[in-house]
C-alpha cells in the first residue's frame, strides 16, 4: 500500500498514471453530468463541464493522496520508537554519535510525543540533525526554525517514499532545546 501512497511525481509512468486517474474521474463526472442535462449540446457548456470535472477530480486525487501520505508517514514515525529501538544515530555538523541509554531514547520519545505544535508561518528549518531510529529504514531530518528560538521542524525521509523529505511536525520544544545540548 506504502507504494501506491508515495509514488512521487518521480518518473513519467507516475505523472501519467496521476493524468490517468483525473481523466477517468472527469469522463465519468461528465457522464453523470450529461445524464441530468440531456437537452443541453452547446459546446461551450460541455467545455464547461467537462473542465469543471477535471478540476473536480484532481482536487479530489489530491486530497486523498495528501491525507493517505500524512497517515502513513507519521505511522512510520511510531513504528520507528514504538519497537524500543537499541540506539539512535546521530549526523550534525560533520559530527557522529549514537545514543544508547533506554532511558535517554524514552525521553526523546516523550519530548516528541508532548511538543507543542505551532501554525505555519514563514520560516524554514536549520542546523539540520539527522537522526536513524535502529531497525526503521527512515532517516528523520530535525531542524531549528530559522524564525523563533527553541521551534523545530521533524521531517522523515525514505527511498520508498521518493527523493523528497516529508514535514512530520513544526513544534515548540524548550526541553528538546536542552536534551540536544547534551549530545
Amino acid at each position: 500500500m506504502r507504494e501506491l501512497v508515495f509514488l512521487g511525481m518521480d518518473n513519467l509512468f507516475v505523472v501519467f498514471f496521476n493524468l490517468w486517474f483525473v481523466l477517468l474521474f472527469s469522463i465519468a463526472g461528465y457522464g453523470i453530468l450529461l445524464k441530468t442535462n440531456k437537452l443541453e449540446k452547446k459546446h461551450e457548456t460541455w467545455f464547461k463541464k467537462y473542465f469543471f470535472c477535471c478540476v473536480c477530480g484532481f482536487i479530489l486525487y489530491a486530497i486523498v493522496l495528501s491525507v493517505l501520505s500524512k497517515m502513513f508517514i507519521s505511522q512510520d514515525f511510531e513504528t520507528a520508537f514504538s519497537k524500543s529501538p537499541q540506539h539512535i544515530d546521530f549526523e550534525f555538523e560533520n559530527k557522529k554519535t549514537t545514543v544508547h541509554e533506554d532511558t535517554e531514547i524514552k525521553r526523546l520519545k516523550n519530548i516528541f510525543d508532548t511538543a507543542k505544535s505551532v501554525s505555519a508561518h514563514h520560516s524554514h528549518p536549520t542546523d539540520t540533525i539527522i537522526f536513524r531510529v535502529d531497525g526503521c529504514s527512515s532517516s528523520f531530518i530535525l531542524g531549528k526554525d530559522s524564525q523563533n528560538k527553541s521551534e523545530f521542524w521533524l521531517k522523515v525521509k525514505n527511498p520508498e517514499y521518493g527523493q523528497g523529505e516529508f514535514v512530520l511536525n513544526h513544534f515548540r520544544s524548550i526541553e528538546l532545546e536542552d536534551w540536544l545540548n547534551k549530545l
